[in-house]
């Protein structure tokens, strides 16, 4: 579980150690853009402020799905209280993460988020590990896979990234 620190936390140190660019961000998406097969997509993916995301989330996912739009916010590194090292991870995590919820939008929604949440975490993990073979390291854990995602709407095209 990620804690956000505000003001003259460690996330403000550790994000001037830690450079996670708009560019790197943008590679990240388009690699698991297209490792998802979801080029037919329009997906934007931008670096925001905590502000600018809903409380206790690391990112959020907004779709279109008549004509295939998305955008993806994510928490810029100045936000994090962990240590430098581990945020580019958790950023890509996170774009992964909000993917997999796009590339599942398709399925029809049975008001089970919690059920939901648990898969997309597992697939995000079980990808990132395939991808970074033993230098990942997982954060989900041995037993049941508790829900990393809060949804800002009651139904539909919005998804976001909890800590």
């Amino acid at each position: 579980m990620l804690i956000l620190g505000w003001g003259g936390s460690s996330g403000t140190a550790a994000a001037q150690q830690t450079t996670v660019t708009q560019a790197q961000v943008d590679r990240w998406l388009r690699l698991w853009q297209q490792r998802l097969a979801l080029e037919e997509w329009k997906i934007d993916a931008r670096i925001v402020r905590q502000r600018d995301l809903n409380p206790d989330t690391l990112g959020n996912l907004k779709w279109t799905s008549t004509n295939h739009t998305a955008a993806i916010k994510v928490l810029d590194p100045r936000d994090y209280d962990m240590p430098a090292a581990q945020i580019p991870a958790d950023i890509e995590r996170t774009v992964v993460h909000e993917l997999v919820h796009l590339e599942l939008s398709v399925l029809p929604r049975d008001g089970s988020r919690k059920v939901e949440e648990q898969v997309v975490n597992r697939m995000t993990e079980a990808l990132l590990e395939l991808d970074h073979g033993d230098n990942y390291a997982a954060r989900a854990a041995a037993g049941p896979v508790q829900p990393r995602i809060r949804r800002v709407a009651p139904a539909g095209d919005v998804a976001a990234r909890s800590k």
